[in-house]
């Protein structure tokens, strides 16, 4: 998000005015204090959300268009979407863990991403699926799914590899499932 300021911020507005669509928003958030993570200081703004996405920041004194809901930020302060860059999400035994506590604990948390950093490859995609399906309510999930590994005990979280050519139909397999990214890990050998 990108804050415009001075007779920038004037022509914003008047072009977000202008071009208010005729039903309501589905949130304004007036007087709230914007962070934008730029450096820039923080600055009071009201914000509008048109389908999940920020559509526009007015000067806090000017008018709020309509909206579905109407939340009065006075004293508090908007940050962009936090990520959780090293979480596990499937290697507890537990299933019903993910999906009904740790889910629901990123978002209540401002975390909007998680970058999962390995496990059982069918549990993991069933999770990062079932959010983007619409079936679990959850932050973005990425994953590697299992460790591409060296000789070692068999395990759902880790592939294990041997040769070169083990190694790359492992990494084959990987991304024909799925996977957003390979991660590998230390018993590797270098042929």
């Amino acid at each position: 998000m990108t804050l415009v300021r001075g007779s920038a911020l004037l022509a914003a507005i008047l072009f977000a005015v202008v071009r208010q669509p005729s039903n309501p928003a589905d949130l304004v958030i007036t007087h709230v204090t914007v962070i934008d993570a730029t450096g820039s200081p923080p600055a009071v703004h009201s914000v509008v959300v048109r389908n999940g996405v920020i559509d526009a920041l007015f000067a806090a004194t000017a008018t709020a268009p309509a909206a579905r809901t109407l939340i009065d930020g006075t004293g508090k302060f908007l940050i962009p979407g936090l990520w959780d860059m090293h979480a596990h999400l499937a290697v507890r035994p537990e299933p019903a863990l993910a999906e009904q506590v740790m889910l629901p604990l990123f978002l209540a948390n401002g975390i909007v991403g998680v970058r999962d950093m390995g496990g059982p490859l069918e549990r993991v995609l069933a999770i990062r699926d079932g959010i983007r399906s619409g079936r679990l309510t959850g932050p973005r999930v990425l994953t590697p799914g299992p460790f591409i590994d060296g000789p070692g005990d068999a395990e759902p979280t880790f592939r294990r590899v041997q040769t070169a050519a083990e190694a790359r139909t492992a990494v084959s397999d990987l991304a024909t499932a799925g996977v957003d990214f390979v991660k590998v890990q230390a018993n590797l050998s270098p042929s």
